[in-house]
């Protein structure tokens, strides 16, 4: 990023920070980023009449008392279709420019010195950086950078396929598949999900579907029956006697009586599914070893369907929280009955991961190696492990990486009695040669 251009960026946002302060800081700067990116690119104005309007409205907004607000709110509601017929969306960038921009000339002054024509990939960049630094308020709705780029090259979209994010947060995977590939999110937050339109409009995706939902009771998401799912949704969330309710009568010789999130999650996630369809899952260590029944019966249920691919071991990569990350990766339509195991969570054996600030990345060289084990079921000592899924069932029935990729023994040790005769092989030599 040029640096007198991410110098402005900063400057702009302080500004905004100290009029909104840090809890409405993010949306509020990436709303007014999105009004000047879409007028920079033109990217509303669909006929001469409203790039005229869009063109007074940046002359207009250089004097804070000559700002036209009925051309505001005409152009804003240009954005009404782009937020697929969700009004709230508008509303609340309506209410930011209202509440922040025209509160302080100094904020649109240095907004307006900002040309972001172009230049979507430096504000992606820059909002990612923010969240990161963001702490659990939105850290933890957001994705790792990197998890999705892992998850990208996992599943591997193909053109026509329809993809789901059932937790799609700030969009950060979704905004990521290609342009020929469909796509569908849901979330159960209205700011997060409203960044998550921001991004895919920036990043210029065009099949994409944002839906404010909850996704564990969406019909919508058991009817989907998607090529491809990324679930990256929170871990060990509360649950109340509806979602209870919605999944226990289907799945209850796995559940039993128990209520757990995690484990609502994968079965959501196989629902979703279509008969060939393959899902990128993150869960915590729990799901993969904890003995109470529910537990057990999931395990076996997944071995015993041939639905696990592979099970990655990573550091965590949730910046809220030091939780380690496992991803299972799950399909339909395997086959064969092996499921591969990858110890990623340390850079003993291989350089996997970088920490950068507060979250931990994956490298570009890590997520390669990954991605060539999982697809080629590759045994590497000491970090892939290839086991044949009814073989886990009847030895353990866990899932946990390091119980099945086991540290190999250095067995090249020599023998004590070898050495000294070595030695005195040596030594004897020195003295004939001192003797000579």
């Amino acid at each position: 990023m040029n640096k007198e251009f991410e110098n402005t960026l900063w400057s702009f946002s302080n500004k905004i920070r100290g009029l909104s302060g840090s809890a409405n800081e993010i949306e509020n700067i990436f709303c007014l980023l999105f009004l000047k990116w879409s007028m920079d690119n033109r990217a509303f104005a669909t006929n001469e009449e409203q790039l005229n309007a869009l063109l007074d409205l940046q002359m207009s907004t250089h004097d804070i008392n000559g700002i036209s607000r009925e051309c505001l709110v005409n152009y804003i509601e240009k954005t009404y279709n782009c937020f697929n017929g969700e009004y709230a969306f508008t509303r609340t960038l309506l209410d930011v420019y209202e509440q922040i921009g025209f509160k302080d000339g100094r904020i649109w002054s240095s907004l307006w010195t900002l040309n972001l024509k172009d230049s979507g990939e430096i504000i992606l960049d820059y909002f990612d950086e923010k969240i990161s630094n963001s702490g659990r308020m939105y850290s933890e709705l957001s994705s790792n950078n990197s998890l999705a780029n892992l998850a990208i090259k996992i599943l591997n979209p193909q053109s026509g396929e329809l993809c789901y994010d059932p937790f799609v947060g700030t969009g950060v995977f979704i905004s990521k598949l290609p342009q020929d590939v469909s796509s569908v999110g849901n979330d159960i937050n209205p700011k997060t999900l409203m960044l998550a339109t921001i991004r895919c409009i920036i990043a210029q995706k065009n099949n994409v579907q944002l839906q404010l939902n909850d996704a564990y009771m969406n019909e919508f998401s058991s009817k989907l029956k998607a090529d491809l799912i990324f679930n990256d949704g929170p871990i060990n969330a509360k649950l109340n006697r509806d979602y209870e309710m919605r999944y226990m009568q289907s799945y209850k010789d796995i559940m039993g009586n128990m209520s757990d999130s995690n484990i609502l999650s994968i079965l959501m996630t196989l629902e979703s599914l279509n008969d060939k369809g393959r899902a990128f899952v993150t869960v915590p260590s729990g799901v993969l070893f904890k003995e109470q029944k529910a537990y057990v019966q999931l395990r076996k249920y997944l071995l015993e369907n041939n639905y696990i691919d592979a099970v990655i071991e990573l550091p965590s990569m949730w910046s809220a929280t030091a939780i380690q990350t496992n991803v299972l990766i799950l399909s339909k339509n395997k086959k064969d009955k092996s499921v591969v195991f990858v110890s990623a969570g340390t850079n003993e054996y291989f350089n996997f991961t970088q920490k950068q600030k507060s979250s931990n990345q994956l490298t570009t060289e890590g997520i390669d190696m990954i991605f060539d084990i999982v697809t080629n079921k590759k045994e590497i000592d000491n970090i892939s492990e290839v086991k044949h899924c009814l073989d886990i069932v009847v030895k353990s029935e866990t899932l946990v990486v390091n119980r099945h990729v086991v540290p190999v023994k250095v067995t090249n040790y020599r023998p004590v009695e070898q050495i000294d005769k070595e030695i005195d092989e040596v030594w004897n030599a020195l003295l004939k040669n001192m003797e000579i």
